[in-house]
């Protein structure tokens, strides 16, 4: 490390620490920072012409060195780490601040960067400007929905929850949010444990206050207290099994007990093209489910004639769009 890199770096952790709290403006410059700083440590690889391709000689020769390799893996595993936990930490703040209810002008100022901080953020009236947190979430990174929807639900876990009226609540499991907010934990393995929890919680009436975590084991002993337990493992390997066992036994106790909390569309990745889903449904359900699908199998029917819009006339209607209004159809008849 060069003289002038070393001593800045130690000037702004000296700056941090004397700073009790960050300025709007710092917070966003350090946080646009970040992503600078890793890209500095990976190799130039902008250039694929083999003349380009450096010598032997003037490669670093740390990048030689296998200590350099481990002391490297370890900053990037907390990086990552780090990374993790602000990422879902900004999904909760978009939904606290019901970044969803701001004009369509404040997120095209934040974008090119001309927000004024100095003024309260404009805010739309009744209507808000986006359907949700997710759905802003999702379009102001241009990611999948799922996966913005996969963070707020994370947030809920993690942080807070809020009610249809936008009150907030705590975090659903708090034990493993302070498990999450510790450095020393594995964070994804937090997530995908309180991921898996949630869907063993007792489903909530619509309106209903969102609650901490309540479902127990058959000896009365909540399911989070013992998945926290067993994140207490230090082995990986020994950690993954116990959770892993331990939720899936209850899952299918709970499934023997409460059918609802198996019943869903669970989507299973992408393969060859194509997005794959399960579908589970209760008896009553499917036989529903069943009938839409049959008259949008007729293509003398209405909802089947609708279905085949997507197929005949590609370029006028959106097939996901064509296959809800057919799925719709099919419920009216």
């Amino acid at each position: 490390m060069s003289g002038t890199i070393s001593q800045a770096l130690a000037g702004l952790a000296q700056a941090i620490e004397d700073t009790p709290a960050l300025s709007v403006d710092d917070a966003l410059a350090l946080a646009a920072f970040l992503p600078r700083l890793q890209q500095t440590l990976l190799p130039d690889t902008s250039s694929t012409q083999p003349s380009d391709v450096p010598s032997a000689g003037s490669v670093p020769h740390y990048l030689h060195d296998p200590r350099y390799a481990l002391a490297l893996a370890t900053a990037a595993e907390a990086a990552t780490h780090q990374g993790q936990r602000l990422q879902i930490y900004a999904a909760h703040l978009i939904e606290d601040t019901a970044a969803h209810t701001l004009t369509p002008e404040e997120p095209a100022a934040a974008r090119e960067n001309r927000s004024d901080f100095s003024i309260p953020a404009t805010r739309t009236g009744a209507r808000p400007g986006s359907p949700g947190p997710a759905t802003l979430l999702a379009s102001w990174l241009r990611t999948e929905h799922f996966e913005a929807k996969r963070r707020v639900h994370a947030a809920h876990h993690i942080y807070a929850q809020y009610d249809y009226q936008h009150q907030r609540h705590p975090a659903q499991f708090p034990l493993l949010a302070e498990r999450f907010n510790d450095p020393h934990q594995p964070r994804a393995e937090v997530l995908s444990a309180a991921r898996r929890l949630a869907a063993l919680e007792p489903t909530l009436d619509e309106f209903a206050a969102p609650a901490t975590a309540s479902a127990l084991s058959e000896d009365g002993e909540l399911l989070e207290s013992v998945v926290d337990e067993h994140l207490d493992e230090p082995d990986p390997g020994t950690r993954r099994r116990l959770v892993g066992n331990f939720l899936k036994a209850q899952k299918e106790r709970l499934g023997k007990k409460r059918p609802e909390a198996l019943e869903g569309v669970f989507r299973r990745g992408e393969r060859d093209g194509l997005v794959h889903y399960d579908l589970a449904l209760r008896p009553t359900r499917a036989e529903l489910f069943e009938s839409g699908i049959s008259q949008i199998d007729n293509p003398r029917s209405a909802p089947g004639q609708a279905a085949r819009q997507a197929f005949t006339d590609p370029l006028k209607d959106d097939p996901g769009k064509t296959l809800e209004t057919a799925l719709s159809t099919s419920q009216a008849v």
